[in-house]
Formats: C-alpha cells, sequence, structure tokens
C-alpha cells in the first residue's frame, strides 16, 4: 500500500489506499486557559486533501477548571492557512444547563480559540472566552464542537 499522501503518478491504488483517505483518528486536545483535570474527552480529526476536519467535546470533572481565554492546539503538528482570525467552526458550551453559542475562532497557524457571541445591540458580537464567560464554568460543563481548517 502507498503511504497517505504519497502517491505520484503511474501509482496503482488499491481499496485500503482509498479506505485511508480521510481516516477518523482519535487525539486528545492539548489546552491552553482549560486545567483538564478529570474531564472526560472524546475528540477526533481527519486530514482530507489539505483540509482538516476536528469534532469532540470535552465534560468538566470536579478537577477541571477554566482559567483564562480556552484556546485548542491543532493537532498532529499541522499548521493552517489562514488570514487573521478566521471563524472556522461551531460550538455549543452548556454550562450549568444553559446552552450558549460560540464558535471557533483560527488564532494565527496553530490554535484555535473558544469564542462566545453576544447578544448586545442589533448584532451579534464575539468575546473571548474564561472562567466566567459565556458562564462560570464548573463539574459537568461541556465544550462541544466542531472546525474545518484549510491547511499550509
Amino acid at each position: 500500500m502507498t503511504a497517505l499522501g504519497d502517491f505520484s503518478s503511474g501509482d496503482v491504488l488499491t481499496a485500503a489506499d482509498m479506505n485511508a483517505i480521510g481516516q477518523k483518528v482519535s487525539f486528545t486536545p492539548s489546552w491552553t486557559g482549560l486545567t483538564v483535570g478529570n474531564a472526560t474527552e472524546d475528540w477526533w480529526y481527519a486530514i482530507v486533501q489539505d483540509v482538516l476536519l476536528v469534532q469532540g467535546f470535552t465534560t468538566l470533572g470536579s478537577t477541571s477548571s477554566v482559567t483564562s481565554s480556552i484556546r485548542m492546539t491543532l493537532p498532529a503538528s499541522r499548521t493552517m492557512s489562514t488570514n487573521g482570525f478566521e471563524d472556522i467552526g461551531q460550538v455549543t458550551a452548556r454550562i450549568g444547563g444553559t446552552s450558549y453559542a460560540c464558535i471557533f475562532r483560527a488564532n494565527g497557524t496553530s490554535e484555535v480559540y473558544l469564542e462566545t457571541q453576544i447578544a448586545s445591540g442589533t448584532y451579534l458580537t464575539k468575546s473571548s472566552s474564561g472562567s466566567t464567560t459565556p458562564a462560570t464554568w464548573g463539574t459537568g460543563s461541556i465544550i462541544r464542537g466542531s472546525f474545518a481548517a484549510v491547511l499550509s
């Protein structure tokens, strides 16, 4: 079998080669601003061509805490091709029984920020997440989301 992404002119692709394209891979996120502690996490990613797809959730446990703006490092030591800050995915933050609409936003080329959407005035605005934004995080709080990013 040819190594995934290592195809060249004249290669004969097998069914196994084709099945490996975009294969789902489980990973444990590397977070900044979030101490995982005894949280439950279930995240996966797939790469199709130069597009990274990520989906999953983290449920905070009794030893988990949010200390500042929540950021996730991209899996598989990959980098994004971005033009600054771009909204690349959706997140639902479930805190204390209330769901909050949030987004994943590209931060440079190797991290995504979890930002909250604030209803103020006529239009939604965005704000960094934090220990009390969009609400006070605690045991049982859930971050569930997905994003797609073009890789460089």
